[in-house]
């Protein structure tokens, strides 16, 4: 939900900045009058971005360990995509540290020989230049 707020955000401020808004008695309430200043308010909505940004590889890992399907090596790999992504996304980001390391944590709670070899032997993840004729 919180990335159709990001989506639909110049609608949202032309809205909660309009004349006709600020004519209504909602926006002389504190909660109108909240709503008036987070629009206004750059810096919130790059945050919400961000923030969008983040999670979104974190959801798309929840869908591929939700599947009711046998699918160790898809989580493995989706786990590994995951890491990196976020990584690229926090890296100059002052929290990339604690963010870092609570996926490495979880990464090695997840690891185990088993998972890794169910990856190594997925077709889908193999390379096909392995497979290549040589000459």
């Amino acid at each position: 939900m919180l990335h159709r707020v990001v989506k639909c955000s110049g609608v949202i401020r032309g809205l909660l900045l309009s004349d006709e808004f600020a004519a209504m008695p909602e926006a002389s309430t504190t909660i109108g009058k909240e709503f008036r200043k987070l629009a206004d308010n750059a810096a919130w909505w790059e945050n919400i971005s961000r923030i969008v940004d983040i999670v979104r590889p974190l959801v798309q890992l929840l869908r591929v360990v939700d599947f009711m399907e046998p699918c160790i090596d898809k989580v493995y790999e989706a786990m590994d995509r995951t890491i990196e992504s976020l990584k690229k996304l926090v890296q100059e980001d002052e929290k990339y540290e604690e963010i870092s390391s609570i996926c490495v944590r979880r990464w090695n709670a997840y690891y185990s020989p088993l998972r890794a070899a169910a990856f190594t032997v997925d077709p889908e993840f193999q390379d096909k230049k392995q497979y290549a004729d040589p000459r």
